[in-house]
């Protein structure tokens, strides 16, 4: 299973070094941070099934949002920048639900049905690579180890 975070990983970061500097198109931004979020979830789903097979939770949850916050509850010590993890999550979140986007320059810009703006530039994407790469090595060693 972690393979396939790896791939969603790889492929978000392909897109971000490789196929946006190419194309400048905006639904390149949009499609690294799902494969970014695909990685991420993939990669904890994994985590949570294998501690449920040690029997330390007794229940998988269904939902992107349970799952997410038992992962901060139960394994905050894997995530080193809780405050960039959060905002990963909601960038995720606003991608998902997005009314428009604009792509400016070399920032993207989502427009969310309430009207207010997010806006993504390629140090964010770095950062969010970084912070995938980084929590799929973490749980990783958690379940090996």
């Amino acid at each position: 299973m972690l393979n396939e975070a790896r791939r969603e990983l790889a492929y978000a970061d392909h897109l971000f070094r490789v196929t946006f500097p190419l194309v400048k198109e905006k639904r390149v931004y949009s499609n690294i941070i799902t494969h970014l979020y695909n990685a991420l979830m993939i990669s904890i789903k994994e985590l949570l099934r294998n501690e449920r097979i040690k029997k330390k939770i007794k229940v998988l949850p269904t939902t992107d949002e349970l799952i997410i916050s038992i992962f901060e509850d139960e394994f905050s010590d894997i995530i080193e920048n809780k405050k960039i993890f959060r905002e990963f999550i909601e960038i995720s979140k606003a991608n998902k639900e997005k009314y428009d986007e604009i792509l400016k320059e070399d920032s993207l810009v989502i427009m969310l049905k309430d009207f207010r703006m997010v806006k993504i530039d390629s140090n964010d994407i770095e950062k969010y690579i970084f912070l995938v790469k980084h929590l799929i090595s973490r749980i990783e060693g958690e379940i090996n180890g």
